[in-house]
């Protein structure tokens, strides 16, 4: 088996959507952390929706009404840079959008994007953005790659990686270059998990596909886990509890066990109640 050529991507430009509340305000001082860490620049994007019906608005009566929404998001920002002056250090830019939230986001990410930290609210934390909030809406639409941060995530200390996955159809050397970045980046180590949900013993094919797999990752430091538990989501959250894992890596994948997790009827018997944050991304190969 040929060795691959290993190209490490840069994480360069982060976007940071930003509504002002406690929740998104707490996942910005994460990302003003990851981007000193990884010597990356913060886009800063805040998009707003005036829920007035159509018919019931005038030319005069939308240009004020955005004029004034405008100028309350900026006084907004400038309280921000006051209360968090280190935000200025490392953003290049704070833009505005008037759009629905999900659409904006969804579009500027796709300009020069390399990363999108967005927080999410809810005391299941992981479970909450699962389950349909908007980061889930942005993880499930978006071909960016997308860190969510629970509310009450504390600081941006990862060290330690786990990526869980059912090592199926991940050959793509481009599926690994945004993991490869962040363990980097970060300094981390990575663990892959394998969680085998028929209590059989792990297979040779598996076994096999991590070996395969292995040939990505000759950059950093890894450990492949192969974990026997019959609810995978089960599986995962103990591992993480027990592991001290900083980060959680999904990539869910249409028709894959994986990409269940992702399915509301199931996230509703999850029992992650785990504070750590979530990256998510789609690589189809």
């Amino acid at each position: 088996m040929g060795h691959l050529k290993i190209s490490i991507m840069k994480i360069k430009n982060i976007l940071v959507p930003i509504d002002f509340s406690d929740c998104s305000i707490n996942a910005l001082r994460f990302a003003i952390e990851a981007a000193h860490q990884l010597k990356a620049r913060l886009h800063l994007f805040h998009a707003y929706h005036i829920p007035i019906p159509v018919a019931e608005m005038t030319l005069a009566m939308d240009a004020k009404i955005v004029e004034d929404f405008q100028a309350k998001v900026e006084t907004n920002y400038a309280e921000l840079k006051e209360e968090i002056p280190s935000v200025t250090e490392v953003t290049d830019s704070f833009e505005i959008e008037f759009a629905f939230a999900i659409d904006a986001i969804l579009k500027r990410a796709q300009q020069s994007v390399d990363l999108v930290i967005m927080g999410t609210k809810g005391a299941t934390g992981l479970k909450e953005v699962l389950m349909g909030s908007l980061t889930a809406d942005v993880i499930s639409k978006s071909n960016i790659p997308i860190l969510a941060i629970p509310e009450d995530a504390q600081s941006c200390k990862i060290k330690k990686i786990v990526f869980a996955s059912d090592f199926d159809k991940v050959d793509d050397p481009s599926c690994w270059d945004i993991i490869t970045a962040m363990v980097k980046g970060f300094s981390a180590s990575l663990d892959l998990l394998h969680i085998n949900p028929n209590l059989e013993a792990t297979s040779v094919e598996k076994a096999e596909e991590a070996l395969h797999l292995d040939q990505h990752l000759k950059e950093i430091k890894h450990e492949f886990r192969f974990v026997i538990e019959k609810d995978v989501e089960k599986g995962i959250n103990d591992y993480v509890s027990s592991n001290s894992i900083d980060l959680l890596i999904l990539m869910p994948k249409k028709h894959s066990l994986f990409g269940k997790l992702f399915h509301k009827s199931v996230t509703q018997k999850m029992a992650y109640h785990t504070h750590i944050p979530l990256m998510a991304f789609h690589c189809e190969s």
